[in-house]
């Protein structure tokens, strides 16, 4: 199977499953109470991604001795860098102006001056 056939059976069924859900709960009411924790998920899951990209870096290391003899991932800790720096500038111009657009365009300044100042 080729490449392209591949990434056209993925969207595919990424469609598939996107517009069933959304077909199946067309006609749901959702309650207040589930309204409110749903409007918290896209929050967690983008510090959960975010979090994890800053905190933890991902290094293969030596096999443990299992039977196949391949690489196991390790976890290991950032150490503190230029990323960091422009994570918190933009934290700070996101609790200040409540503005993403904002947030995106001084967070991406600060990484590249970052980047070419180091």
């Amino acid at each position: 199977m080729s490449a392209l056939s591949m990434v056209i059976l993925a969207a595919l069924g990424s469609l598939v499953i996107r517009s069933a859900l959304v077909t199946v709960l067309a006609g749901v009411t959702i309650g207040p109470r589930i309204g409110r924790g749903l409007r918290l998920v896209a929050p967690s899951v983008l510090a959960g991604l975010v979090a994890q990209t800053l905190l933890i870096q991902e290094s293969l290391g030596e096999s443990t001795g299992g039977s196949t003899g391949e690489p196991v991932g390790e976890l290991l800790f950032r150490s503190l860098g230029s990323w960091h720096v422009a994570a918190a500038m933009a934290a700070l111009v996101a609790w200040r102006t409540r503005s993403i657009a904002i947030t995106l365009a001084v967070g991406m300044a600060a990484v590249w001056l970052l980047e070419l100042v180091t």
